[in-house]
């Protein structure tokens, strides 16, 4: 079985949790307040510029406006979140780059940014990060932040971010987490540098794909992934991004009022998906 045929095998086995979930009280409750999540950003900008846009996701996740109690704990070791809904974690109040991956991208689509596919990622080189960015409030579990290294770290990514495909020609690679913006240049690497961009992984991870993505990926993945992972990654200099992220906070200062309105309403449903989530995540979803 190779790599594709694992996460097809994963992804069938879990495909019957995901429908029960989508149908029940828990997953009509997470879905509306998803819906009103990408309200809420719409309304602090009318702007589609996704860069922008995942800044003011960073800035509202790491302080606590899309988490039960209005707080938030990075790659906590008691992260709450279900096998068919990664995305529910943020939620819960704790989250890692899977979770902002997927919760991420959903929010996107639903302002319409429809071109965005969550993918597996491994570097060789060291990245640049979000951190040191003015109004940052990230709180990290370091201990509980490291990957284990086995045979399996060298043929699985160990990062998972959000590949934007609006201009095929010239995708992006974002990453929700750390706020890191890599564009993905025609011009090709060295082996030896080889970055790894695995399509499988965002399937397993992603149940809100439709069939005929899906299919796609099944069908080309193998293929996809070596056309990426050859290709050379441009990082969006940590100097523009913070001129983007302080556009973000300003922002979000103008609609401070409506923010904290929001945290103030919204929690009780917050704290009540935290406590489904609990329940469903014993269960095994």
């Amino acid at each position: 079985m190779n790599k594709m045929d694992g996460y097809l095998s994963y992804y069938e086995n879990l495909e019957f949790y995901y429908k029960t979930y989508k149908s029940s009280h828990l997953g009509k409750e997470y879905e509306q307040l998803q819906k009103q999540e990408a309200e809420l950003i719409k309304s602090i900008t009318e702007e589609k510029n996704l860069v922008l846009l995942q800044a003011l996701y960073h800035y509202l996740v790491w302080n606590g406006f899309f988490s039960a109690g209005g707080s938030f704990l990075g790659a906590s070791e008691d992260i709450i979140e279900l096998r068919t809904e990664k995305a529910i974690a943020i939620a819960c109040g704790s989250g890692c780059c899977r979770n902002f991956a997927c919760h991420f991208k959903n929010l996107a689509n639903r302002i319409g940014n429809n071109s965005l596919r969550v993918v597996g990622t491994k570097y060789k080189e060291k990245r640049d990060t979000g951190s040191g960015i003015e109004g940052l409030q990230e709180k990290i579990n370091k201990e509980s932040f490291h990957h284990p290294k086995n045979i399996f770290s060298l043929f699985f990514p160990n990062h998972t971010e959000v590949l934007d495909l609006t201009h095929i020609s010239q995708p992006r690679l974002l990453d929700p987490f750390n706020f890191g913006v890599h564009t993905v240049l025609n011009e090709r690497t060295l082996l030896k540098k080889k970055q790894m961009i695995d399509f499988g992984m965002g399937m397993v991870i992603d149940y809100n794909m439709d069939s005929e993505v899906r299919n796609q990926i099944i069908k080309n993945g193998e293929s996809l992934e070596k056309e990426f992972s050859k290709r050379k990654l441009e990082p969006l200099p940590i100097k523009e991004r913070k001129v983007i992220y302080q556009q973000a906070i300003d922002l979000c200062n103008e609609k401070r009022d409506l923010l904290e309105e929001y945290k103030r309403q919204m929690n009780p449903v917050y704290q009540n998906i935290k406590e489904e989530a609990k329940i469903y995540q014993k269960m095994g979803f």
